[in-house]
């Protein structure tokens, strides 16, 4: 986990200087990878400072790609200027994060496959593809009461902020 964190470090360092976005992917190690942006934001005050300000995401710094974490540690990130993703894991049965998702809503959250992996429900076991988002945002509707449309003009609003896209 040292490399990894070093590695880690040297991202937050690359991205800071040159004001781009970081992808930091979470899968089995949120609390170390949280731990490393909260040291490299206190440590980088400037770089934090045009972050998440009165619920709106001002500055985007990243996004923890694959996030199975709390709503506290969403909360924290979402401080920080992040956001979080999610793939098929929502689709599948008694997931865990969707108590996560139910409380933090869709506000700050990006839909991504992780693929080849995590193919959501009914395709598991298969090689996942872009093609699987929709059913990622239907579930994330169901689960916020809402409609696709609104899980997918809010997401994709987050990704070209993100992204810097226009």
């Amino acid at each position: 986990m040292v490399i990894h964190l070093a590695k880690a470090r040297k991202q937050l360092e690359i991205a800071a200087r040159r004001g781009l976005p970081v992808v930091v992917h979470t899968r089995n190690s949120i609390p170390e990878a949280l731990e490393e942006v909260r040291v490299f934001a206190e440590e980088h005050y400037e770089w934090r400072s045009s972050g998440y300000q009165l619920g709106k995401v001002q500055g985007a710094r990243g996004v923890f790609h694959c996030f199975s974490g709390t709503e506290e540690q969403a909360r924290m990130l979402f401080s920080y200027g992040f956001f979080v993703s999610y793939p098929g894991i929502v689709t599948f049965k008694n997931s865990s994060v969707l108590e996560t998702l139910k409380s933090i809503g869709c506000e700050h959250i990006l839909l991504e496959t992780d693929s080849p992996f995590l193919t959501p429900a009914p395709f598991r076991g298969k090689r996942n593809e872009p093609a699987n988002i929709p059913l990622i945002a239907n579930k994330i509707a169901e689960v916020l009461q809402t409609t696709p449309g609104a899980v997918a003009t809010r997401t994709s609003a987050n990704t070209r902020h993100l992204f810097s896209l226009p």
